[in-house]
């Protein structure tokens, strides 16, 4: 299962789902991060390229999780 949240800027993304992956237990994956580090490239599709980073990892760990 994957669950994704999706919203505004500051509105709680990742707050709600690290203490969903708590409660679950999951781990809880963000673009934050990846966003930050593909920064240099000063292209549109930095957001594009980070969210498909993050649900390539997401598959691993579910892969990983059978």
């Amino acid at each position: 299962m994957l669950i994704v949240f999706a919203g505004s800027p500051g509105s709680g993304k990742s707050t709600l789902a690290r203490a969903l992956g708590r409660v679950l237990p999951a781990p809880a994956l963000s673009v934050d991060p990846v966003e930050v580090a593909l920064e240099h490239l000063r292209t549109a599709r930095v957001r594009t390229i980070a969210r498909r980073i993050a649900v390539e990892d997401a598959e691993l760990l579910r892969r990983l999780g059978e």
